[in-house]
């Protein structure tokens, strides 16, 4: 099992991202996670680097990576532009 640590504490990889981590994360341990907009169901999914970029909600392939989306025009409206929303963990 694939444990994921946290200022607050640790949970494991499939209770915060609802699927089980792939032999390939188990493996490499990368611990990055990217989240991306599902322009078929309009769905927000947290997937690791090295997973298939398959929507977590519907399945669909048709991915868009926000952590690539600053400045652009906005995936689902197409006239707004996505701005980062800075976290408390931001230095």
């Amino acid at each position: 099992m694939l444990i994921l640590m946290y200022p607050d504490g640790s949970q494991s990889f499939e209770s915060r991202f609802g699927y089980p981590a792939s032999k390939e994360v188990i493996e490499k341990g990368s611990g990055w996670v990217e989240e991306f907009y599902c322009s078929a169901c309009d769905g927000k999914s947290e997937i690791a680097d090295v997973d298939e970029k398959l929507c977590n909600v519907c399945g669909s392939s048709n991915l868009v990576d926000l952590s690539q989306s600053e400045g652009k025009p906005c995936p689902r409206c197409g006239s707004g532009i996505v701005v980062r929303k800075p976290s408390l963990l931001s230095i």
